[in-house]
């Protein structure tokens, strides 16, 4: 029968090597939590630029098709009468007031108010 003191040294002999153990499995959990993580962060890496490339991508392709509505209903309102009316009105309204201008060339300060307001009885002309 083994004695106290071999009980004893067996017990922490059997200690030692759970201690090992469990050692190099902690060593293991670490050098595989650490490998996860690099690996992780590479992928998360890569997902990020893949994001902004993709983003870019999405904005090229909004702001092309952005141009194109514009110009399509820009070439719409050109080719409506509406905006032959309204080009029609200012040119005629330019006109208007360059042949004034030039009618006006020869004309005195009450001359011109008259003119202006359309009424001869607002000053007297002498």
């Amino acid at each position: 029968m083994p004695s106290v003191r071999e009980l004893k040294d067996d017990a922490l002999a059997d200690q030692q090597k759970a201690a090992e153990v469990v050692a190099t499995a902690m060593y293991a959990i670490d050098t595989l939590l650490n490998i996860s993580q690099f690996v992780l962060a590479i992928f998360g890496g890569s997902l990020a630029i893949l994001a902004l490339v993709g983003i870019g991508l999405v904005y090229r392709a909004a702001k092309r098709e952005a141009e194109k509505v514009a110009e399509k209903r820009f070439d719409a309102h050109i080719e409506s009468s509406v905006f032959e009316e309204k080009l029609d009105a200012r040119i005629k309204r330019a006109l208007d007031v360059q042949k004034e201008n030039e009618a006006a060339k020869g004309l005195n300060v009450p001359e011109l108010f008259i003119r202006a307001v359309g009424r001869r009885d607002v000053m007297r002309i002498g």
